[in-house]
C-alpha cells in the first residue's frame, strides 16, 4: 500500500526525544515526518515486491 508523506523535514525518534523543541522549531510550523516511519514504508514496499518470489529452504548448520 503506498504512503503519501507530506513533510519537507524528517527526524529520527531518538533526535525527537533528545531535542523535541529543536525539532519543532526546525520544522518552522510545517510537518515533520519520523524517519522510522519512512524506513518502514520503504521496507514494506520491498517486502510487497518480493512476496511472490519462491521460498528457498536452507539448513542453518550447512551454512
Amino acid at each position: 500500500m503506498p504512503n503519501l508523506i507530506l513533510a519537507e523535514m524528517t527526524t529520527s525518534v531518538s533526535e525527537l526525544k533528545k531535542h523535541p523543541m529543536g525539532v519543532v522549531a526546525a520544522g518552522e510550523g510545517g510537518a515533520v515526518a519520523l524517519q522510522s516511519l519512512l524506513d518502514d514504508a520503504e521496507l514494506n514496499a520491498i517486502a510487497d515486491a518480493r512476496r511472490n518470489q519462491p521460498i528457498i529452504k536452507v539448513i542453518l548448520d550447512d551454512l
